[in-house]
This record gives C-alpha cells, sequence and structure tokens, in this order.
C-alpha cells in the first residue's frame, strides 16, 4: 500500500463521517431551521497534505497505479465535482500530524512550533 493509496482511503473515512453531516445541515436550512447566525453555507472544505491523494480525488481519470482501489473509496468524488466538498492542499508548515508521520529531520523550529499547537502552549 503506498502513501497516496493510504492517504486516499483515509480521505474515504473522512467523507463517510462529513456528508451526512453537510446533508443534514442542508435539510434543517431547507425547512427553515437557524443552524447558525446566518444562512449555512453548505460547503465543506477538506485539507488533504498528500497531492497523489488530492488529484486522485479531484482529477477522474484511469491511472494503472491505482486501478487496483476498490470503488467504495471512490464515493466522495460526484460531492467533488459538485461543488459540495473542497479539496484543498495543506502545507506541512501548517499540518501539525506531520510531528507523528515524518521523519525527526523536520527543522528544529517547525517541530517546535508544531509541538507547541498540540501541547496547547
Amino acid at each position: 500500500l503506498s502513501t497516496t493509496e493510504a492517504e486516499y482511503m483515509a480521505l474515504s473515512m473522512a467523507m463517510r463521517e462529513l456528508i451526512p453531516l453537510v446533508r443534514l445541515f442542508e435539510e434543517a436550512t431547507k425547512m427553515g431551521i437557524d443552524v447558525a447566525v446566518n444562512k449555512a453555507v453548505v460547503k465543506c472544505p477538506v485539507f488533504e497534505d498528500n497531492e497523489g491523494a488530492a488529484e486522485i480525488a479531484t482529477v477522474h481519470k484511469f491511472r494503472p497505479r491505482t486501478k487496483h482501489i476498490h470503488l467504495k473509496y471512490h464515493h466522495f468524488r460526484e460531492q467533488v465535482v459538485s461543488g459540495l466538498i473542497e479539496i484543498l492542499k495543506v502545507s506541512t508548515h501548517i499540518q501539525m500530524a506531520d510531528v507523528f508521520t515524518k521523519p525527526l529531520g523536520l527543522p528544529v523550529t517547525l517541530f517546535a512550533k508544531h509541538r507547541k499547537s498540540i501541547m496547547g502552549w
């Protein structure tokens, strides 16, 4: 399993949680229920730090190296195409989880910044 595949599968699992919530807010807004101070904007940005996974999610074309990814992981593509979900790139400089997934060769200042964010300092 490559990192792109793992990230894409994780993105898919996150979408399984997100899409029903977005639909719930959409229905509540249509019924006139005030779900926020202003009208609810039913569009959700999703941040992804793996460029390959973001490309698979946004550009729908056949790729020989990813043809074996099971169809159940592609369920959210139509929401991306319709604009309900937007996949955005997140930089290593603001991705706190990189402390746990990248080698300790991160610049010391970046490591310290992420550590402070995680610890709430």
